[in-house]
Protein backbone atom coordinates (compact mmCIF):
# COMPACT_ATOMS: atom_id res chain seq x y z
CA UNK A 1 0.00 0.00 0.00
CA UNK A 2 1.13 3.41 -0.76
CA UNK A 3 1.28 5.69 2.19
CA UNK A 4 2.64 8.78 1.03
CA UNK A 5 0.30 12.06 0.48
CA UNK A 6 -0.55 12.59 -2.93
CA UNK A 7 1.53 15.59 -3.58
CA UNK A 8 4.77 13.74 -5.74
CA UNK A 9 5.86 16.98 -7.70
CA UNK A 10 8.40 15.75 -10.89
CA UNK A 11 12.14 17.20 -10.44
CA UNK A 12 12.37 20.47 -11.38
CA UNK A 13 8.73 20.99 -10.61
CA UNK A 14 7.24 23.34 -8.26
CA UNK A 15 5.60 22.44 -4.61
CA UNK A 16 1.70 22.52 -4.45
CA UNK A 17 0.47 21.31 -1.38
CA UNK A 18 -3.66 21.50 -0.54
CA UNK A 19 -5.36 21.53 2.61
CA UNK A 20 -5.82 17.78 3.17
CA UNK A 21 -2.10 16.96 2.18
CA UNK A 22 -1.08 19.69 4.64
CA UNK A 23 -2.57 17.43 7.16
CA UNK A 24 -0.09 14.43 6.25
CA UNK A 25 -0.44 10.64 8.25
CA UNK A 26 0.38 9.30 11.11
CA UNK A 27 2.02 12.06 12.82
CA UNK A 28 2.13 14.94 10.25
CA UNK A 29 4.98 16.60 7.72
CA UNK A 30 7.46 17.40 8.88
CA UNK A 31 8.03 21.03 9.57
CA UNK A 32 11.24 22.62 10.82
CA UNK A 33 11.93 26.22 11.75
CA UNK A 34 13.27 28.21 8.40
CA UNK A 35 17.53 29.78 8.85
CA UNK A 36 16.43 32.48 6.54
CA UNK A 37 13.17 33.41 7.78
CA UNK A 38 12.92 33.23 11.53
CA UNK A 39 9.63 32.52 12.86
CA UNK A 40 8.65 31.00 9.73
CA UNK A 41 9.03 26.89 8.99
CA UNK A 42 9.80 24.79 6.28
CA UNK A 43 8.33 21.79 4.65
CA UNK A 44 11.09 18.66 4.08
CA UNK A 45 10.79 16.45 1.20
CA UNK A 46 12.68 13.78 -0.15
CA UNK A 47 13.29 11.95 -3.46
CA UNK A 48 12.07 8.46 -4.43
CA UNK A 49 13.75 6.11 -6.90
CA UNK A 50 11.80 7.77 -10.06
CA UNK A 51 12.78 11.55 -8.88
CA UNK A 52 9.64 12.74 -7.87
CA UNK A 53 9.31 14.73 -4.59
CA UNK A 54 7.44 13.81 -1.90
CA UNK A 55 6.40 15.53 1.59
CA UNK A 56 8.65 14.13 4.73
CA UNK A 57 6.58 13.00 7.69
CA UNK A 58 7.79 13.10 10.96
CA UNK A 59 8.89 9.79 12.47
CA UNK A 60 9.32 9.11 8.75
CA UNK A 61 12.23 6.96 8.39
CA UNK A 62 15.19 8.14 5.39
CA UNK A 63 18.65 8.51 4.37
CA UNK A 64 20.90 11.11 3.22
CA UNK A 65 22.96 11.68 0.52
CA UNK A 66 25.90 14.08 1.48
CA UNK A 67 27.62 16.61 -0.86
CA UNK A 68 31.41 17.25 0.03
CA UNK A 69 32.96 20.40 -0.22
CA UNK A 70 34.69 19.63 -3.43
CA UNK A 71 33.47 17.74 -6.29
CA UNK A 72 29.92 16.82 -7.96
CA UNK A 73 29.16 13.76 -5.99
CA UNK A 74 26.63 13.22 -3.34
CA UNK A 75 27.29 10.45 -1.58
CA UNK A 76 24.96 7.67 0.66
CA UNK A 77 26.19 7.98 4.35
CA UNK A 78 27.03 5.11 6.39
CA UNK A 79 29.21 4.90 9.86
CA UNK A 80 33.09 5.05 10.14
CA UNK A 81 34.10 2.62 13.09
CA UNK A 82 30.69 2.26 14.53
CA UNK A 83 30.49 5.99 15.71
CA UNK A 84 31.29 8.45 13.04
CA UNK A 85 28.79 9.21 10.05
CA UNK A 86 30.87 8.79 6.90
CA UNK A 87 30.11 9.26 3.33
CA UNK A 88 30.49 5.91 1.29
CA UNK A 89 30.79 5.26 -2.51
CA UNK A 90 28.64 2.15 -2.02
CA UNK A 91 26.72 1.39 1.17
CA UNK A 92 24.49 -1.70 1.82
CA UNK A 93 20.81 -2.08 2.87
CA UNK A 94 22.42 -3.27 6.43
CA UNK A 95 24.57 -0.38 6.89
CA UNK A 96 23.10 2.28 5.41
CA UNK A 97 22.04 4.80 8.33
CA UNK A 98 18.67 5.92 8.33
CA UNK A 99 17.59 8.67 9.67
CA UNK A 100 13.96 10.05 11.45
CA UNK A 101 12.85 13.70 12.37
CA UNK A 102 10.32 13.45 15.55
CA UNK A 103 8.08 16.19 15.87
CA UNK A 104 8.78 20.06 17.33
CA UNK A 105 9.86 20.03 21.45
CA UNK A 106 10.35 22.73 23.56
CA UNK A 107 12.86 23.08 25.96
CA UNK A 108 10.54 25.79 28.03
CA UNK A 109 7.44 24.13 27.28
CA UNK A 110 7.56 20.68 26.83
CA UNK A 111 3.87 19.53 27.41
CA UNK A 112 3.14 22.29 24.46
CA UNK A 113 5.54 23.36 21.88
CA UNK A 114 3.00 25.34 20.69
CA UNK A 115 3.59 27.54 22.70
CA UNK A 116 6.84 27.88 21.48
CA UNK A 117 10.19 29.13 23.14
CA UNK A 118 13.19 27.13 22.33
CA UNK A 119 12.34 24.76 19.77
CA UNK A 120 13.85 21.88 18.43
CA UNK A 121 13.22 18.69 16.24
CA UNK A 122 14.58 15.27 17.61
CA UNK A 123 17.00 13.60 14.94
CA UNK A 124 17.86 9.80 15.42
CA UNK A 125 19.48 7.29 13.72
CA UNK A 126 19.50 3.19 13.60
CA UNK A 127 20.68 0.56 11.29
CA UNK A 128 18.70 -2.47 9.77
CA UNK A 129 15.90 -2.97 11.85
CA UNK A 130 17.76 -1.82 15.06
CA UNK A 131 15.78 0.45 17.69
CA UNK A 132 16.02 4.20 17.38
CA UNK A 133 18.66 6.14 18.89
CA UNK A 134 20.05 10.23 19.72
CA UNK A 135 22.20 11.66 17.67
CA UNK A 136 25.55 12.85 19.33
CA UNK A 137 28.22 14.74 18.32
CA UNK A 138 31.99 13.11 19.55
CA UNK A 139 35.14 15.00 19.79
CA UNK A 140 38.70 13.80 18.09
CA UNK A 141 41.04 15.73 16.28
CA UNK A 142 37.55 17.56 15.25
CA UNK A 143 33.56 17.44 16.21
CA UNK A 144 31.99 15.10 14.42
CA UNK A 145 28.17 14.07 13.66
CA UNK A 146 27.97 10.40 15.52
CA UNK A 147 26.12 7.73 16.90
CA UNK A 148 28.33 7.55 19.46
CA UNK A 149 29.56 10.30 20.79
CA UNK A 150 30.12 12.85 23.57
CA UNK A 151 27.49 15.37 23.41
CA UNK A 152 24.26 14.66 22.63
CA UNK A 153 22.56 16.43 19.99
CA UNK A 154 18.74 17.62 20.81
CA UNK A 155 18.18 17.58 17.63
CA UNK A 156 17.53 19.82 14.52
CA UNK A 157 17.26 24.06 15.22
CA UNK A 158 17.02 25.13 11.91
CA UNK A 159 17.16 24.15 8.03
CA UNK A 160 18.34 26.41 5.53
CA UNK A 161 16.74 25.58 2.67
CA UNK A 162 19.21 25.69 -0.52
CA UNK A 163 16.32 24.36 -3.16
CA UNK A 164 14.15 21.17 -2.86
CA UNK A 165 15.53 18.90 -2.78
CA UNK A 166 18.44 19.38 -0.62
CA UNK A 167 19.05 21.46 2.51
CA UNK A 168 21.28 21.41 5.38
CA UNK A 169 20.58 20.80 9.22
CA UNK A 170 21.97 23.39 11.90
CA UNK A 171 21.90 21.09 15.23
CA UNK A 172 21.38 21.86 18.30
CA UNK A 173 24.26 20.49 20.61
CA UNK A 174 23.74 20.35 24.44
CA UNK A 175 26.52 22.07 26.71
CA UNK A 176 28.19 23.02 23.26
CA UNK A 177 28.24 25.43 20.56
CA UNK A 178 25.35 24.91 18.17
CA UNK A 179 26.83 23.73 14.29
CA UNK A 180 26.09 22.63 10.95
CA UNK A 181 26.23 19.70 9.85
CA UNK A 182 29.21 20.19 7.37
CA UNK A 183 30.66 19.63 3.93
CA UNK A 184 34.07 18.33 5.25
CA UNK A 185 35.53 15.28 6.37
CA UNK A 186 38.24 14.53 9.04
CA UNK A 187 39.57 10.74 7.69
CA UNK A 188 36.12 10.21 6.49
CA UNK A 189 33.84 11.24 9.49
CA UNK A 190 31.69 13.86 8.94
CA UNK A 191 32.56 17.68 11.11
CA UNK A 192 30.33 19.61 13.00
CA UNK A 193 31.06 23.45 11.97
CA UNK A 194 29.42 26.51 12.77
CA UNK A 195 30.80 28.42 9.87
CA UNK A 196 27.84 29.09 7.35
CA UNK A 197 30.43 28.33 4.86
CA UNK A 198 30.73 24.94 5.39
CA UNK A 199 27.26 23.39 5.47
CA UNK A 200 26.81 20.48 3.86
CA UNK A 201 24.33 19.96 0.82
CA UNK A 202 21.83 16.95 1.73
CA UNK A 203 19.33 15.09 0.34
CA UNK A 204 16.89 12.85 1.94
CA UNK A 205 16.09 10.26 -0.52
CA UNK A 206 13.55 7.16 0.08
CA UNK A 207 13.10 4.34 -2.29
CA UNK A 208 9.76 2.65 -0.80
CA UNK A 209 6.35 3.85 -0.69
CA UNK A 210 5.12 2.71 2.95
CA UNK A 211 5.73 4.75 6.28
CA UNK A 212 8.29 2.49 7.55
CA UNK A 213 10.05 1.23 4.46
CA UNK A 214 12.81 3.47 3.11
CA UNK A 215 14.59 0.84 1.17
CA UNK A 216 11.63 -0.77 -1.14
CA UNK A 217 13.46 -3.48 -3.64
CA UNK A 218 16.85 -2.30 -3.26
CA UNK A 219 19.64 -3.89 -1.34
CA UNK A 220 22.83 -1.64 -2.38
CA UNK A 221 22.72 2.35 -2.46
CA UNK A 222 25.13 4.69 -4.57
CA UNK A 223 26.85 7.76 -5.22
CA UNK A 224 25.76 10.15 -7.58
CA UNK A 225 24.95 13.39 -9.50
CA UNK A 226 22.34 15.76 -8.68
CA UNK A 227 21.33 14.90 -11.91
CA UNK A 228 21.06 11.08 -11.09
CA UNK A 229 18.83 11.76 -7.86
CA UNK A 230 16.83 14.94 -9.21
Amino acid sequence: MDERPDDAIAAGGQATASSDQMEGIDSGPAFIADWDNRGQTTRLRYMDENKSQWTLQYDMPFMMWWLPRTGDMYYPVGLWDGKDAMPKDQVSKADIVQWRIRGPHSLEHPEDPQMGGHLFWPLQWRQGTGVWKDVHQRKGANYYLSVDGHTTMRGVRYVKQYGTPYYAFYMDIVTKGDAWISDETTTGSIRMQSSESRRAYIVPRRFGSSMDDPFGSATTFYKSTLAGIA
